[in-house]
């Protein structure tokens, strides 16, 4: 059996080959209508997630553009911004405050976080990092991008709520 490329690949599993450049929003995009296809549970809190984090940022870049350094700074930020607020079911809301024009005094300074709120961003930076390594290994597995060593090399956050040994036993 010969060597392939992806394209070569792509063509012999009837997978839709590249148009032109192919955008992380892209990515989550066809990764959801697959997702929503095989019954994926999670989905609305991943969509949630992309909405929230990944699209406002990243989701107008091109895949193939992608470093690691840069979803590397991503990730931190997401690990150091503060909590979202929940409203409903069907949404999430930050907790910064507008500027008030008629208020003098000046914003106060965030509130130092303890270990466990420290833990827990980054557990929710563990979350929102594992949904865009999905899509692009989605859009990878398709044969949509060549390489995903930018991505794959990123790697989540060890200390978390989950990665916490239990302390009860």
């Amino acid at each position: 059996m010969g060597s392939y490329n992806c394209r070569q690949w792509g063509k012999l599993l009837d997978v839709a080959q590249p148009k032109g450049p192919f955008t992380v929003a892209e990515a989550m995009e066809a990764y959801f209508e697959d997702a929503e296809r095989r019954g994926v549970k999670g989905l609305d809190r991943d969509k949630l997630r992309a909405s929230a984090w990944i699209l406002p940022e990243l989701g107008a870049l091109e895949v193939a553009g992608l470093t690691r350094t840069r979803i590397e700074a991503w990730q931190e930020r997401i690990a150091k911004a503060p909590k979202r607020k929940r409203i409903g079911k069907a949404g999430v809301k930050s907790h910064k405050k507008k500027p008030s024009t008629d208020d003098p005094k000046p914003p106060k300074a965030p509130t130092p976080l303890t270990d466990d709120e420290i833990r827990a961003r980054k557990d929710s930076a563990n979350r929102v990092l594992r949904t865009l390594k999905a899509a692009l290994n989605h859009a990878f597995d398709r044969g949509r991008v060549r390489h995903g060593e930018a991505w794959q090399a990123v790697k989540p956050y060890l200390i978390t709520k989950h990665s916490q040994p239990n302390r009860g036993a």
